[in-house]
């Protein structure tokens, strides 16, 4: 029987197999932590094995590759053109003035070239419905004389006038029990263009909603006015909103009544409706009929088709969704969400896929100062306050000479000094032992942090004027970048600091010119005293000190950096004590760097190193002579 190898020194053996599964553990351990923070898609762990080629590599993707593929999906499959995706809307509440982030994931665009987003208004029902005692589901359309609920300026009511229904706007606070008042509390949302040439008059220009012929408009945004163009004319500052669905005539017998399809979006006696259903019909939003009641007098009662048509209000946008994004806007009145519109001339695909997740951001007040000291004897983390290492002892870590300074390297490591945090502290004493690398070392900053309040999340911002303070020792570690010593380049090792809109933003969409702002950048580049006369000076091998200050201002909405300057870091003695080169016992001799402050890692209380007038001027003629 042949010898295995390996056999034949069972010692050698088994400590080979110990140290692959001690390697293997180290690095699924840091996969993990990789697969948690990592930007990118894919991650790779390797594992050692004891067959060619003697490791294994497995690929994963990260959580931040599932976290931006996930989201409500709110496009539709083969949705025909000038078509809202009604059924697959986003349902979002949100109220007058409101902040929204939207996280747009464009998977696939379903060969749509534009997707325009709409907003899903909120409407509250202000209509008097009295249910007919002889015919299901029909009622009696009276007059609704007072409000049942307080809205708010901007918000929009379904309003009863007698037999009809009309969308309106209300346009000033009310409360319950208010007399509902047409032109005081109230006034129509969409205004007839009385006109035979369909130019807007001066004072309707401001109307959002515009009926002329057939057709509703709406107020275009961002787009110049011409007062003399037709409002068919897009220089008129309106655009086509849509179609006016036709009334049907007493004697239907040779009415042609039209086809409503999926997504289909009309205006109809007072009202807007979507098309909800999958089958088409010649149904009309609502049916109408009128009866006789106690044998001499007539009504008219109402039945609205609801299995087809919804009565909704979608409020368009500035946004097209043609790519992954995020949108950041306030909203103008109450909404229930979000809704797309296949604004091209083609169908969408099977392929179409086009996710969505939503925040709302409620100002929760200011943060106060701070106060208190913390010391961080490493900056060795991923993301501060998680205590997870970013740097492994034995990884060589390299510089990306493409990345700026709005993309963190590999190796960036990650300070996040949330301002609305108790425990974090105002000022910090912070030691870089990083790699000797551009950009070991980012500060982050935010202007805005979500909390949670009552059981609801608010954002915070800080107080105008709030201050952090650091004290920033830099003094690498020529370990991380694959080197036996320091090479003590100037300018190489380098802190920076951001000021960062929303630390949740930065963390799906990375880092980039709309969501941070670099503020301050700190090197290893010396501040000496060089008391020598006539020789070549080396950097010495110690750490360099900064203490700057940044102030956030609330009229700019960011951090800045108020102040900083570098501690004088040393001072050069020659082997028999300080030597003043103005003296005129002044010579040519060898020196050494000693600084003039203790470590503040070894004894931070920043004392100076003092020499004593023993050593000063000790020799009174050169020593080369004795």
């Amino acid at each position: 029987m042949a010898t295995n190898v390996l056999d034949i020194n069972p010692l050698e053996h088994l400590t080979g197999d110990i140290a692959k599964s001690q390697f293997n553990y180290e690095s699924i351990l840091r996969g993990l932590v990789n697969w948690n923070n990592s930007k990118d898609d894919i991650i790779t762990i390797r594992l050692a094995t004891t067959s060619e080629p003697w490791f294994r590599d497995i690929n994963l993707h990260t959580r931040y590759y599932y976290s931006k593929s996930a989201g409500a999906t709110f496009s539709e499959k083969a949705l025909n053109p000038n078509r809202f995706a009604y059924n697959s809307r986003y349902q979002m509440v949100a109220g007058v003035d409101e902040e929204v982030v939207l996280r747009i994931n464009a998977r696939n665009l379903g060969g749509v070239n534009t997707w325009t987003l709409y907003e899903d208004v909120a409407l509250y029902n202000q209509v008097n419905e009295i249910p007919d005692p002889d015919y299901v589901d029909y009622y009696r359309i009276d007059t609704q004389t007072e409000f049942t609920m307080n809205l708010v300026k901007n918000t929009y009511i379904r309003y009863s006038n007698g037999g009809d229904v009309k969308l309106c706007k209300v346009i000033q606070d009310v409360s319950a029990g208010d007399a509902i008042v047409s032109g005081t509390n109230i006034k129509d949302a969409v205004i007839p263009l009385e006109t035979n040439n369909g130019v807007v008059p001066q004072n309707l220009e401001n109307e959002q909603f515009l009926s002329y012929g057939n057709v509703v408009y709406v107020k275009s945004a961002n787009s110049e006015r011409d007062p003399a163009k037709s409002i068919t004319k897009r220089a008129s500052g309106y655009e086509p909103y849509c179609d006016i669905y036709p009334t049907p005539p007493a004697n239907t017998d040779d009415y042609d009544p039209p086809v409503a399809d999926y997504g289909k979006f009309v205006y109809y006696r007072g009202e807007f409706f979507v098309y909800i259903s999958e089958m088409p019909t010649t149904l009309a939003p609502f049916d109408e009929a009128t009866v006789e009641r106690d044998g001499s007098s007539t009504v008219t009662i109402r039945k609205y088709n609801t299995d087809y048509w919804k009565s909704v209000l979608l409020l368009p946008t500035t946004y097209n969704v043609n790519g992954s994004g995020t949108l950041r806007f306030t909203v103008p009145t109450d909404i229930n969400g979000f809704v797309l519109l296949n604004g091209s001339t083609v169908a969408s695909d099977e392929n179409t896929e086009i996710g969505v997740t939503g925040s709302l951001k409620l100002n929760g007040g200011k943060t106060k100062e701070h106060s208190g000291v913390d010391i961080f004897y490493t900056s060795n983390y991923t993301e501060w306050p998680s205590n997870t290492p970013k740097w492994v002892e034995g990884t060589a870590y390299t510089t990306e000479p493409n990345k700026n300074a709005y993309s963190l390297q590999t190796y960036s490591a990650v300070m996040v000094f949330n301002h609305a945090d108790p425990s974090v502290k105002q000022r910090n004493i912070i030691n870089y032992d990083g790699p000797d690398l551009d950009q070991g070392l980012c500060i982050m900053l935010p202007c805005e942090v979500e909390v949670e309040e009552n059981g609801s999340p608010v954002i915070k911002k800080p107080s105008d004027g709030m201050t952090f303070e650091f004290i920033l020792n830099i003094w690498p570690n020529h370990a991380y970048d694959g080197r036996e010593y320091n090479d003590l380049i100037i300018n190489k090792s380098q802190v920076y600091v951001y000021s960062i809109k929303n630390w949740d933003d930065y963390k799906t969409d990375g880092m980039g010119v709309s969501t941070v702002t670099p503020v301050a950048k700190f090197s290893m580049a010396r501040l000496t005293n060089f008391y020598v006369h006539d020789e070549n000076v080396g950097v010495p091998d110690r750490p360099v000190v900064y203490k700057a200050t940044f102030i956030y201002s609330e009229t700019e909405d960011r951090w800045k950096t108020y102040d900083y300057y570098q501690f004088p870091d040393h001072i050069l003695l020659s082997p028999f004590g300080f030597v003043d080169p103005m003296s005129k016992e002044a010579y040519e001799v060898q020196s050494a760097g000693f600084p003039l402050f203790q470590n503040p890692f070894a004894n931070y209380d920043l004392s100076p190193i003092h020499v004593s007038d023993t050593y000063r001027n000790q020799l009174q003629e050169d020593p080369r002579d004795q």
